[in-house]
């Protein structure tokens, strides 16, 4: 994720988990002009790639690997601040819905099938709302760091410098898991999804990585929680950003 020159294509590599080693290369058809990559999701099967990138504006595309089609492009209102496939082909991504000028509908976590991706033909796409955030919730930088539990029950992410979590139903009421002076962000689920890693910190200086249960009670302070045992703190003063998964 990351600027290019915008004179070289796209190029999305993949990683075996167990043992690290490079799986794939694959190069993104007709990207020679992207300036930003924002975001990438991959299919649980591999099959398919889902990108917000920018040109001069952003847009989504999709595209199936093995054979370079471009499944889809549009969805302008998708931010690339973070999204994830389940495992039957829901892209679950942050919108932006500022353009509606309401107060209280600014901002949303949206649902789309690969179906609907692939029947449009003019970029418009049907899908759900999950769950909807008024202009004060939304804040400035809106949903980030989504990521789904291992039976797709439950979707993570950080608004506004704290960690929330919902259930994978529409009108669902989210819960806010933390709170504190200090960011949090780029959470993952245990296994069992009853734990999550989280990353505390700010900008400008080093981060620490806890861990902290799903739990359903008041926000936690993570300092707070590893103290009383609660949570316990992984690793302290590091440069992580997010945390990509949580292995067996």
């Amino acid at each position: 994720i990351a600027n290019t020159s915008g004179a070289e294509p796209v190029i999305v590599t993949s990683y075996d988990v167990d043992s690290f080693g490079q799986k794939s290369v694959y190069e993104w058809p007709d990207s020679t002009h992207i300036s930003t990559l924002h975001s990438l999701a991959a299919t649980s099967d591999g099959q398919y790639y889902a990108l917000v990138m920018e040109f001069t504006d952003p847009y989504l595309e999709i595209v199936e690997r093995d054979t370079g089609r471009i499944v889809y492009s549009g969805l302008e209102i998708a931010t690339g601040a973070g999204m994830t496939w389940t495992a039957d082909n829901t892209l679950v991504v942050p919108l932006d819905l500022s353009y509606e000028d309401d107060n209280e509908r600014w901002g949303a976590i949206g649902m789309f099938t690969l179906e609907e991706f692939e029947a449009s033909d003019d970029g418009n796409v049907d899908g759900e709302l999950l769950v909807t955030f008024s202009r004060a919730e939304w804040d400035r930088i809106g949903v980030q760091d989504l990521a789904l539990s291992v039976d797709d029950s439950e979707l993570v992410y950080s608004l506004a410098g704290d960690v929330w979590v919902v259930d994978l139903e529409p009108g669902a009421t989210p819960h806010q898991l933390t709170t504190g002076p200090r960011g949090q962000f780029g959470a993952a689920f245990a296994p069992g999804g009853d734990q999550l890693a989280i990353v505390t910190g700010d900008n400008l200086g080093l981060r620490d990585t806890y861990v902290i249960s799903n739990h359903r009670g008041d926000p936690v302070l993570p300092e707070a929680a590893a103290e009383t045992g609660e949570g316990f703190l992984l690793e302290t003063g590091t440069l992580v950003d997010k945390v990509l998964g949580w292995l067996d």
